[in-house]
């Protein structure tokens, strides 16, 4: 959805302001590429997936009983939360899986919950006062 001339004035004065403010982090800010953010947070889960499979194998080796089970298990959970944040970074890199909203997290053509409470009463006021005007006339 586009701006309105109002709105891209108002964000044209916050970025003049950021740069007369702090222009060596306004300029990080706006040199930096998201991509490569997420492609350091996939880096990072690559390797907490590697360091997760050693430790899932150390545990292995390990031949204490419950301590064995207890290191074996870490390692899978890390391991699986590594896969989870490299899934998860890949699909905001690469756009993929747009049926959310990006900022709440949830179908796009659902409602929250109180929203959708307040339309329908907001539906029900309208159709006493269509009602009512229509008897009026």
């Amino acid at each position: 959805m586009p701006l309105s001339e109002h709105e891209q004035r108002l964000l044209e004065q916050i970025e003049r302001e950021l740069y007369a403010e702090d222009p060596k982090f306004a300029h990080a800010v706006r040199t930096t590429n998201p991509q490569s953010h997420y492609k350091r947070q996939i880096v990072k889960a690559v390797l907490g997936l590697v360091v997760g499979i050693a430790v899932l194998m150390a545990g292995l080796v390990v031949s204490k009983g419950s301590l064995s089970v207890a290191i074996s298990v870490t390692g899978f959970l890390l391991m699986l939360a590594s896969g989870v944040w490299a899934l998860t970074s890949w699909k905001r890199m690469t756009g993929i899986g747009g049926d959310f909203e990006p900022a709440a997290g949830r179908p796009a053509g659902r409602a929250p919950r109180g929203e959708r409470q307040q339309s329908g009463f907001m539906n029900r006021l309208e159709e006493r006062w269509r009602r009512r005007s229509e008897g009026e006339s």
